[in-house]
């Protein structure tokens, strides 16, 4: 193997929101403490079965993708 996926960031107006909202699709624990990275009001994770882990990182002006996308 060359390497490992750590997680998936995704960028977001509210990261707190959406990292629940993708615990009630897929379950897990949401800022579970991990020494790769810090948390903070700008940045929160989910931790899902099976060692994946989203990110979810606030993004100023946050302009959500439309779909489908033209």
């Amino acid at each position: 193997m060359i390497a490992k996926l750590q997680c998936v960031v995704l960028d977001c107006s509210d990261p707190v929101e959406l990292s629940r909202f993708y615990r009630s699709l897929l379950g897990g624990v949401v800022d579970r403490p991990d020494p790769r990275w810090s948390l903070d009001e700008d940045w929160t994770t989910l931790h899902v079965e099976g060692g994946l882990v989203l990110a979810f990182q606030r993004v100023e002006d946050h302009r959500p993708p439309r779909w489908p996308d033209p």
